[in-house]
């Protein structure tokens, strides 16, 4: 019905009954133009830290290096080891997004993990270590400021971070839009 965006990003507008078709067209075309190799997920680091490195001053320390965007994006840094406290809950609009404590040597955190609900089956029970990659963050509610982080992923404990994960297989993907 309408469409537009930046070299960035992209919007459109269209009928629910074309969305299924402009789906599975979508999807062949990007199938034809991106190779294999541009198909596989990598995640960038920049650094490890502790979770008594997440510190308010030591974030308010990277909240210097703002703003971010394109250009400049907020440092991912990565932590290992860590647990759930308890087990994680969704939370937002849809439960599409999931909140969880993750604790390392007593020190505890809340994590978001924006748009990670379908993590919830799979993700490690509490007490279980893994590693987490994340976005640290200063959060402000109700005048009281905190250190968080935003997950972006995570990893099983006890996996090389050099091995390839095997793929998902299609009945695996059947809950993700």
């Amino acid at each position: 019905m309408k469409w537009g965006g930046h070299a960035a990003a992209a919007g459109l507008t269209i009928e629910d009954a074309k969305i299924e078709p402009f789906r599975k067209a979508f999807l062949a075309e990007v199938d034809r133009r991106l190779s294999p190799a541009l198909r596989k997920a990598e995640l960038s680091i920049d650094g490890e830290t502790t979770l008594a490195g997440l510190t308010l001053e030591s974030v308010s320390q990277v909240e210097k290096l703002a703003p971010f965007g394109q250009g400049n994006r907020r440092p991912v840094l990565c932590g290992s080891s860590v647990q759930l406290a308890e087990p994680p809950r969704s939370i937002g609009s849809g439960g599409r997004h999931i909140s969880m404590t993750i604790v390392q040597h007593g020190r505890r955190i809340r994590g978001i993990a924006f748009g990670g609900a379908d993590w919830l089956p799979h993700l490690p029970t509490p007490g279980q270590p893994f590693h987490v990659a994340f976005k640290p963050k200063i959060n402000e509610f109700r005048g009281r400021r905190t250190a968080e982080m935003e997950v972006i992923d995570w990893r099983p404990d006890g996996i090389a971070v050099d091995v390839e994960l095997p793929e998902l297989q299609p009945a695996e993907l059947s809950g993700i839009p």
